[in-house]
């Protein structure tokens, strides 16, 4: 592939993409920027850069990728993966217990008794991480990114049956003060300053506050009843032929902007009994 894009005298080959490809989707919120309480003029200003240097710099023809590995491209190319995601009530009034985070310590854990020990035992997946992400303003999910084996992709139902199970053990569990301890203990300083650093940017907090915490029954709990089949989504990724194969109906959405095939279908209500049934010998 890579002797594809190398010209006669030993250069890459200019790429086939328009030099500059314009954004097909407006921003909604820039609009708005010069009325929202932290942006102002100054605000304004930024965007205005920001997208003048898009338009002057952003050009396909200027980039470049390099695979590194041990595997075929093909391999590469063979993407498999299923997201599994749930609302998430806003994270920022609850800097003090933060209970997504608490949540996030479990359902990551790779140890004796974890879910991606599990489900990797199972020859059904390489890598899994699951924590709360903000998507907007106020706006969050709890989302879980599962990489999938060929083996596991022809078995999603049972990876995210083990995923939905795993969260109704977590519901019916109780959770000791010292878990919340052991937790500050392993703490990844790294990772604990850059999400610090993004708390330090908003202004409703005190911020001789900012490096205690403890975790909240109630809070937690709170959280799990949320992060049921019935009340999240899965997406199932794959190349378009395998995701055909193994549906059940053949006909396809598309994606106003760019094309891009999907579906929908609904979870089987037995699938969804099973799923909500917590049994610690599954896993």
């Amino acid at each position: 592939m890579i002797d594809e894009m190398i010209s006669s005298d030993g250069t890459l080959a200019p790429s086939l993409l328009p030099s500059c490809i314009p954004s097909p989707v407006p921003s909604n919120t820039s609009a708005n920027s010069k009325n929202e309480p932290d942006s102002g003029i100054v605000g304004h200003e930024t965007h205005r850069w920001l997208v003048e240097w898009w338009n002057r710099e952003y050009c396909a023809g200027r980039m470049r990728l390099c695979i590194v590995g041990n595997v075929s491209i093909q391999t590469v190319k063979a993407f498999h993966a299923i997201e599994i995601s749930f609302p998430l009530v806003w994270q920022s009034p609850l800097w003090w217990y933060k209970p997504a985070h608490f949540i996030s310590h479990f359902t990551g854990h790779e140890g004796p008794g974890s879910l991606f020990l599990y489900l990797k035992n199972k020859g059904w997946v390489t890598l899994l991480s699951s924590c709360p992400q903000t998507l907007a303003r106020v706006f969050e999910m709890f989302k879980f990114t599962i990489h999938l084996t060929k083996l596991g992709f022809e078995n999603y139902q049972l990876v995210a049956l083990a995923t939905y199970k795993y969260l109704s053990l977590l519901r019916s569990s109780a959770f000791p003060k010292w878990y919340q301890l052991e937790l500050v203990k392993i703490e990844n300083a790294e990772g604990y300053a850059v999400s610090l650093s993004k708390r330090l940017g908003k202004p409703i907090f005190p911020l001789n506050y900012y490096c205690m915490g403890q975790s909240s029954h109630r809070e937690v709990h709170e959280i799990l009843e949320y992060m049921h089949i019935t009340k999240g989504r899965a997406v199932l990724m794959a190349k378009k032929e395998e995701l055909e194969r193994i549906s059940k109906t053949e006909h396809w959405e598309h994606k106003k902007w760019y094309g891009m095939g999907y579906r929908v279908e609904r979870w089987d209500p037995l699938f969804v009994e099973q799923a909500s049934i917590a049994h610690a010998r599954t896993l």
